[in-house]
């Protein structure tokens, strides 16, 4: 993703906040079996620890729940920097029974994302990531590191530091950061 600048900063993370919760909110509407019972409600921000967070960037402050109407299946937690630029910020809720991948082709794929399935995390993974538009002036940039585990889902959306994509440093930090998160949910059961 692009770094916000302060002229469109609320705009950028207002932005990605409704993409990533859309998004999210779409996939676990996919064709869910009747019979299956809805998971319980995880605080997203009770998953991550502040040392956690300091590995994948530096510089930003204590999780904050997102907002997010009450009545919701998800949580998200969002990590801002000094100037309450948000950093990161990750979504909980129930999983798509599409898929991840499948999921994140259906609701990104269609508004330009190109959607990347990720072996070895949790029970299935998968990336969503921006691709330029000098007509919007917009960078290709990892939007979405999604990852299922059991009948939750989990989305990470990086702001900063900008991820340009899987190959970037910053992409493996990222992973290791949802790795943790993961284990910790499938613990939390």
């Amino acid at each position: 993703m692009n770094e916000p600048t302060a002229k469109n900063i609320p705009t950028t993370a207002s932005r990605l906040l409704a993409i990533l919760v859309l998004g999210l909110s779409l996939a676990a509407c996919g064709k869910n079996d009747s019979a299956s019972a809805p998971v319980a409600k995880v605080d997203a921000c009770a998953l991550v620890t502040a040392t956690m967070v300091a590995k994948y960037a530096s510089g930003l402050g204590k999780g904050h729940p997102g907002a997010i109407p009450k009545q919701s299946p998800f949580s998200t937690c969002v990590w801002s920097d000094a100037h309450h630029i948000p950093g990161l910020i990750l979504t909980v809720g129930p999983s798509d029974s599409s898929g991840v991948a499948k999921g994140l082709q259906r609701d990104l794929g269609k508004m330009g994302y190109r959607v990347v399935p990720i072996s070895g995390l949790g029970d299935e993974a998968a990336v969503a990531i921006q691709q330029a538009d000098p007509k919007l002036h917009t960078k290709t940039g990892v939007a979405t590191l999604a990852v299922r585990v059991g009948k939750r889902q989990i989305g990470y959306s990086p702001m900063r530091p900008a991820i340009s994509g899987t190959g970037a440093p910053a992409f493996g930090r990222l992973k290791q950061l949802a790795t943790e998160t993961a284990k910790r949910l499938r613990a939390s059961k």
